[in-house]
Parts: C-alpha cells; structure tokens; sequence
C-alpha cells in the first residue's frame, strides 16, 4: 500500500491523465465525484448532529437510519491473481510471526491478528477526517481535486493533504486503461509522519494511535513508533490493491474507522473481515497482500509502525485494555454488523428524514 511497494516483475504500467468530462457525468464514482463527496460530507455530518456516543448507545439501531443507501454499494472489482506465486514466500514470514504470537489464534489462520479497537474514538477519527475533506481547484481529467485540511492548528497552506503519492502507485486493482493519477490522487492520503493526523482528528487521532501502540507492544513485547500513515477512501476503485509488499516500517495496523463490512487476503491464507467500526488487522509489512472489498462510505488508516527496544511486561501490565483485541476476557463488545452491499441506488429520502431527526433532537 506504501507507495514503495514491490511486487512480482511484471509488464509496466502507464498512468494515462484522462480527457475532460461533464463534470455532472457518472464516473469512477457513479454519480461523479462531487455527488459522493457530497453525500459522504453529509452523512458524516448527520452523525456528529446525533452525536457519536449516541449513535454507539444502540447499535447499529441508533446509526443505520442515518447513513445513505447509496454509500452501501461498492466500487471494489474481482481480483484475478489468486497469490499463489506469493504463498512461499509468505509461509516463510508467518512461521517467524506465529513463533512471535503463539497464543493469537487468529494468525496462522488469516496471517494477521485481528483487533478491536475503541469503536468511539474511531467513528469520531471518521468524522474529523471526512470533515476535513474539501474540494479544490480543477484537475486535468475536469473533475475537483480534493485535499486534507489540516489548517485547524495551523495557519499556513502547507499544512494540506495533498491526495495521492509522490510517485503513481500502479499495484491498483483496475485495467490499465482506466488507471489515472487524478483518480487516485482524491482517495489516497499519505502522511510521512503522524503530527498532519494528529492535527486534523485531535485527542481522538492520538489517542487512536496509542492504542495501536499499546496493542502492538503487548503483542510483540517491543516498543513501536509510526513511521507513516495511508488514508483509504474506498469511494474510488483506485483505492482497492494488487498484492503487494509494504516497505514502511516492520508491521502495518490498518484500521477500519466506519461502518459495514469490509475484507483484504494475504497470500496463502483466509480472508481476513474487517467486522466494523474499530475493527483492524496487525501483519508484518513483509507479507504480500491484496486489498478485498469495501463499501463506498467505508474509511481506513494504514498505520506503519517501526519496532524499537525490546520491553519486559509484568502479568499486570500485559492485560488487553478495553475495547481492544477479542482475545481478552471482558473487552468491549465487537459493534462490527455485516452490511449488505447494495447495488441498486435509492434516492435517500429515508436518509434525509432521519438526519432531519437527528438534528432536531440535538436542539
């Protein structure tokens, strides 16, 4: 996912800059990207209108009346490369890895341990980021650019999130003719350090890391410190991977922020689901692996994390906090619920009415 992945060799990929279009044309978003950026914007509203601690009391009861049937349905396409020429490979990194985490059964299984991290500072780390989403000046292809505005602290323009990498990443699940750098550029945001994060999601982004931090440092007895994040915004088929390798960092924690089902597969191994809000997977970054499916309203955080000194943990101390993985006895209770992916578009008068509700029960 990093933009210095690697992968088998293969033939080169050219990103082509598209032609100017309608800018009210179905596109890569199907109602074009300034409807789902709209739409995204709005229902991200209707939940801080409701309140996020509200909206969590009975759940999936007090959100899913709030959310937009059309953000349900996904832009993800079927995978061709089943993996196999990765599973050698791979089978050589998890051995390392089980040997680490004997006791996470989840390992052996999908490649990855599978956590649940607090579902309210992770809904609200959606809505700040989605928040802080805007549109600007046109790109080549006619449609709106967008970036991250991280100016809440700060007053300079260099503070923004430009969207997309340094260089095209072309491990993308999407036929080479339709590859574009525009694209890509509205759905990916990559950080090289976790201070532009912190900026834009505050408490709830700090907070959010240190959970992944002290996860991380239960389970593999050392300290860690991030290197890099990714933001995934899976609206956008641009945002769904080839297998490919990782090169940020010792182990990567991707972090699935909102609601509805989502999935990716390392090589050899099972599916591992993404169950809801807070729900994220730790892997070794060395492992290849592929994006799945998600839904068009869904989030993520890829977060690298670099290992350091090697730490001893009492028996106190190695107890999982709360809301964290579902190894521990007494965790907060998954609030994953399986969305059906819809396919067919409603034009959102349920949606409308309830975040109607929403913000009249706020006054």
């Amino acid at each position: 996912m990093s933009s210095g992945g690697s992968s088998s060799p293969g033939p080169k990929r050219k990103f082509q800059r598209n032609s100017v279009v309608d800018r009210g044309a179905a596109g890569t978003f199907d109602m074009g990207c300034d409807g789902a950026f709209a739409m995204l914007k709005s229902e991200a509203r209707s939940i801080g209108a409701a309140g996020v601690a509200w909206c969590l009391t009975d759940y999936p009861k007090n959100l899913v009346p709030i959310l937009h049937p059309y953000l349900s349905g996904t832009v993800a396409r079927p995978y061709k490369d089943d993996g196999s020429a990765h599973i050698e490979h791979n089978n050589g990194i998890i051995d390392d890895y089980s040997a680490e985490v004997a006791a996470m059964p989840t390992c052996g299984m999908t490649g990855t341990i599978a956590l649940q991290l607090d579902a309210e500072k992770s809904l609200n780390v959606y809505c700040k980021l989605v928040d802080s989403l805007k549109c600007g000046n046109t790109a080549a292809d006619g449609m709106p650019k967008f970036f991250l505005d991280a100016r809440g602290k700060k007053s300079d323009v260099g503070s923004d999130v430009s969207g997309g990498f340094q260089h095209p990443y072309n491990l993308v699940n999407v036929p080479v003719p339709e590859l574009s750098k525009e694209e890509q550029e509205r759905c990916v945001f990559r950080m090289k350090n976790k201070s532009k994060f912190e900026d834009i999601t505050g408490t709830y982004g700090k907070d959010l890391l240190k959970e992944v931090h002290s996860e991380a440092k239960r389970i593999y007895k050392h300290n860690f410190s991030t290197v890099a994040l990714d933001l995934l915004f899976h609206w956008n088929k641009h945002s769904f991977f080839t297998y490919h390798q990782d090169t940020d960092g010792d182990y990567a924690c991707i972090v699935n922020l909102s609601h509805g089902e989502s999935d990716f597969h390392v090589a050899g191994k099972e599916t591992a689901v993404y169950t809801g809000i807070g729900s994220a997977h730790l892997f070794p970054t060395k492992l290849f692996h592929r994006s799945g499916s998600a839904t068009k309203r869904c989030v993520k955080v890829a977060i690298f994390l670099k290992k350091g000194d090697e730490v001893n943990i009492s028996d106190d101390e190695d107890e999982v906090p709360a809301g964290s993985s579902s190894t521990a006895p007494g965790h907060a209770p998954n609030l994953g619920v399986k969305e059906e992916k819809k396919t067919d578009e409603s034009d959102g008068s349920d949606t409308a009415a309830a975040a109607a509700k929403a913000e009249s029960s706020k006054d």
